[in-house]
C-alpha cells in the first residue's frame, strides 16, 4: 500500500477495509491512494474505531489516528470528506467517506520520482 503499481488515476473508487492502520506510513499510503483515484473519485475507508479494544496501537496497528487526526490528514491532501461515522453494534468500527479533490502534487510525487530512479520507497 505505499508502493503500488498502478498508473495514474486508474480508480473510481477504493475500499480500504481494515488495512488503513496497518499502514507504517498514512500519509504515504493517503498519498498512493490519491494518486491512483481519480479526480472526484472516493475512497472508502473502514477501521477500527479508535477507542475500540480491537484498535490499540501496537505494531499489528502502527496507525491508529483519531477522527481530528485522520481529518487533518485527508483534507490537508485534498480529499473532501462526504461522510464519517461510527457503525454501533457491529464491531464498532468506524468510516470516512472520502472524495479526490484538486490539490497541485503531493508527496506521491516523490515517490514517482523514486521509482523511475530505481529507488522506489518500499
Amino acid at each position: 500500500m505505499h508502493n503500488l503499481p498502478y498508473a495514474a488515476d486508474s480508480f473510481d473508487a477504493l475500499l480500504s477495509n481494515h488495512s488503513f492502520e496497518h499502514s507504517y506510513a498514512p500519509y504515504i499510503l493517503t498519498c498512493e491512494m490519491r494518486y491512483i483515484l481519480r479526480l472526484k473519485g472516493r475512497w472508502l475507508i473502514n477501521l477500527p474505531h479508535w477507542e475500540s479494544v480491537h484498535a490499540p496501537v501496537t505494531y499489528h496497528h502502527p496507525s491508529v489516528l483519531t477522527p481530528k487526526q485522520m481529518t487533518e490528514l485527508f483534507t490537508g491532501l485534498g480529499f473532501n470528506i462526504l461522510k464519517s461515522f461510527v457503525l454501533e453494534g457491529y464491531g464498532f468500527d468506524y468510516y470516512f467517506l472520502l472524495e479526490k479533490g484538486e490539490l497541485p502534487g503531493c508527496h506521491s510525487d516523490i515517490q514517482r520520482a523514486l521509482r523511475e530512479r530505481g529507488e522506489a520507497l518500499t
